[in-house]
């Protein structure tokens, strides 16, 4: 009987398995698919893999598995830049999608901040854009540490120059505490205050960052 059971248990664990592998070969089909579209896309904007000595294949695929494994907690971000000289290409993205993030990150919080200092500001208009301003410089410099480069893109324009394309991966949990921490230097720049609860509640929105 005993072994009777065993068999059927095995059975049903193949049954079970083989709705699971085929959803596994879908999504590597997906994979493929993707893979070639964006390589294809790549190509027409005759752009080439900048700063590696690894294959196009290996950068997308680490990339996309980065993103795949990191679920909701991680985000896609994509720095631009344009030089004479490819030394300066890839300071320049970064700096370009941290200000970017930065100025983002600054309009999330205004309307929120407006609510909590109403009726304790004078002008509270005024001290909201001050605060958000300081804000935004502090958010710029900390999420530079937070922003993880991924592979970069480069291609030569008409005037001669370089065009960066860059892509980084960053993790929403840090980047959360990144602008908490701004957040809290801003305030205190400006000899504010405010409950550790309500400033959770200010920065918690993810920022999303157009693409140019």
């Amino acid at each position: 009987m005993k072994k009777t059971i065993l068999i059927m248990l095995a059975a049903l664990g193949l049954i079970l398995a083989a709705p699971a592998a085929a959803q596994d070969k879908d999504i590597a089909k997906i994979y493929k698919k993707e893979l070639k579209q964006r390589k294809a896309a790549i190509k027409k904007n005759k752009q080439e893999l900048f700063g590696t000595s690894r294959g196009i294949d290996v950068a997308l695929l680490n990339h996309y598995t980065a993103l795949d494994n990191g679920g909701d907690d991680v985000q896609e971000l994509i720095g631009y830049a344009h030089a004479k000289s490819k030394n300066l290409l890839t300071t320049a993205a970064q700096n370009s999608v941290a200000q970017r993030y930065a100025a983002q990150a600054s309009a999330q919080i205004k309307g929120m901040l407006k609510q909590t200092l109403e009726g304790d500001a004078e002008d509270v208009d005024n001290e909201v854009d001050k605060i958000s301003a300081t804000y935004l410089t502090k958010v710029e410099a900390e999420i530079k540490g937070e922003i993880k480069p991924s592979y970069s893109l480069i291609s030569q324009s008409a005037d001669g120059a370089w065009d960066l394309e860059a892509y980084y991966i960053v993790n929403q949990t840090k980047a959360t505490n990144a602008r908490r921490n701004a957040l809290n230097e801003a305030l205190k720049a400006h000899n504010r205050t405010l409950p550790a609860e309500k400033t959770a509640v200010i920065v918690q929105q993810t920022v999303v960052v157009e693409q140019q």
